[in-house]
This record gives C-alpha cells, structure tokens and sequence, in this order.
C-alpha cells in the first residue's frame, strides 16, 4: 500500500472501550474517518476518510480498527479519490465509493485493491445484495444504478425524487432503503426498483443502516448533528420513534440525551443488531442500543389498616408496599451490548 500516514495527529488519541453500558455513546477512534463505514465478517470496522467536505478531490485513506486489537487502526487501504460509502461482498472483498473520480474501487481482504464497475458520477453508498450486485447511490446523477460481479453497470431507479442520493442499505426482505443529502428525504426502493417515501429527518442527509434487533432504520443527520431511529414496521413505520445525541455539534461521550455529534455521517449495525459504529468529524464512535422501558408493574394492592394502638414508628406493611411500588416504577429493562 503507497501512501501510508504516519502523522500522529491521525493516530494519537485512541480510545479503548470495553463493554459499553446500553444506551451509551463512546468515542473509539478519534481521528480523520468521516466517510462511509462498514463491517467485515470477524467484526472489523473499516471507516473511510472523506475528507472535507466541499472538496472535489483528494487521495485518502480506508482504516481498519479491530476492536480485538484495542481499537488499534492502520491504514487497509490508500489513495481513494474521496472516499465515501462502502460495504462487503461474500467474499470478503470490499467495495469502496471514489466519490471525487467517479469510481468504485475493490479492494480485496489482503488489501489489493483494483478498479471495478463503470463510470458512476459522484458515487456515495454502497450496498450488496445475496448475488453480489452492488447498488450505487450517484449523488451527481440524482439515481442509482446496478454493478454486477463482473463489472456491468445498468440504471436501477431513476427518479424526481432522489435528491443527491447518498447513504443506501438493504433489508433482508430485498428491500433498499435510501436518504437525500439535499433534503434528508428516505425512500423505500423495493428489489425491482419501485421507489416510494418512507420518512424524513433534517438535512443534509448521511447514511443509513439497519438494526434488525431493533426491527429499526437508523439515519444520521448530518446537517443536525443526531442519529434518528424509525420505526419499519407496525402502526409506527416511517416514524422517528428515537433521536440519539442533543443536537449540538460536539464531541460528548455519554447517554443518548447527553452525547453530542459533530457532522455524522457513515453509519452500520454490527451483526447482533445491538451496536451501532457512526463516523463523524470527531472520528468513530459507538452506540450501545438500548430497549425501551418497560411499562412499570401494577401498583401493589392497598395495605390494611394499622392494628389499634400501633403508635407511629417503622411503618410496617404499609410503608414497605409504598416503598416496593416506587422502587418497581423505576425498573426498566435493559440489554448490555459488546463489542
């Protein structure tokens, strides 16, 4: 690989985290990744670096941060025109968006890396269906088109309504769900390319990912410094059912109503569903998921009365159902996720 950073401003704040609280954010990587960002099968995070954000070109690098290697990075691969969205094919080999040359590059699990596929204007997200077909959102041609394995590159939804499409992912009903940067509008792609509106959050629009744990989409807000959470099914679906982060650019580690983000933009699920890895200026942080709080149980039934001539002290029953009820209104149930 050429170009390999040595600068420790890249490399000089690593953050090792061990098993996260549910509902806690915590930085891992603090460092230049604010590109697309996905998983291999061993649970290794590779986390592009885009770059700044208004540029047309520019080399930059993948990192690959292996949380059983004390989140320790280095660089996996070098030299993308702007690299933006990813994601993994079955064997292993990875695809990454040149947004600035209007490429896709494969890089294989040594870290050879080769161009792939035909010409696509500004390519953002990736992702790959059970054949190996990749979907490629062009955000400068406003649609988004099929690569097949061998490199055939065909038209797949060409629509009024994309809006520089930029981060895309697939269900595994076949579905694709796909967000604008232009105006943070999320569309439901079925597998032969019908396309509908599924939900909205503030723009720009990042990336999205899904939580099959949680049987959610979850979007960044870019431009509004928050992770979203939707519903994808039931009475709520195309809902925004729970916001991540207080909205303000920042750097906070913490819980869901006290971490802050700074411009978020690639986002993934780990293969549990439980943990979520974002990218945004700060470098790569991650979400434990946390469960909805359960309804509290019913209040305990009413005390008998004092015996006569009980006086006043300890409280008795009565005072020891009141207490049991208080405590068991505050009973949530909760999942600890690991890495």
């Amino acid at each position: 690989m050429n170009g390999i950073k040595t600068s420790c401003a890249l490399i000089a704040s690593i953050l090792i985290a061990g098993s996260a609280a549910a509902g806690e954010i915590s930085t891992i990587y603090v460092g230049d990744s604010n590109g697309g960002i996905s998983l291999d099968s061993a649970g290794d995070i590779y986390a592009a670096n885009y770059g700044a954000i208004n540029a047309t070109t520019g080399s930059e690098p993948v990192w690959k941060i292996s949380p059983t290697d004390a989140f320790t990075p280095f660089i996996f691969v070098s030299d993308i025109n702007i690299a933006s969205g990813n994601d993994f094919d079955s064997l292993g080999n990875l695809y990454q968006s040149n947004f600035g040359g209007d490429s896709i590059t494969r890089v294989d699990p040594a870290g050879v890396a080769t161009d792939f596929g035909g010409f696509v204007n500004g390519p953002v997200g990736i992702a790959i269906d059970d054949a190996d077909n990749l979907y490629v959102s062009g955000c400068q041609e406003n649609r988004i088109v099929r690569i097949e394995p061998d490199g055939t590159t065909n038209p797949f939804v060409v629509s009024s309504m994309l809006n520089c499409p930029n981060g895309i992912t697939r269900a595994d009903s076949g579905d694709f769900y796909v967000i604008n940067w232009q105006d943070g509008r999320i569309f439901l792609v079925t597998p032969t390319g019908g396309i509908s509106e599924f939900a909205n959050i503030p723009s720009p629009g990042g990336h999205v990912t899904i939580s099959t744990a949680e049987d959610r989409l979850y979007a960044t807000s870019f431009g509004g410094n928050q992770i979203y959470g939707i519903a994808l099914s039931g009475a709520d679906a195309g809902n925004v059912v729970v916001t991540i982060g207080t909205g303000a650019a920042g750097s906070d580690d913490g819980g869901y109503f006290e971490a802050s983000f700074n411009q978020p933009n690639g986002i993934t699920a780990d293969a549990t569903g439980e943990v979520l890895y974002v990218t945004d200026a700060t470098g790569v942080r991650r979400i434990a998921l946390e469960d909805e709080a359960a309804p509290p149980p019913p209040p305990p039934p009413p005390a008998p009365p004092p015996p006569a001539g009980g006086g006043s002290g300890g409280g008795g029953a009565a005072g020891w159902g009141f207490l049991a009820g208080l405590l068991g209104m505050f009973l949530v149930r909760r999942r600890v996720a690991g890495c």
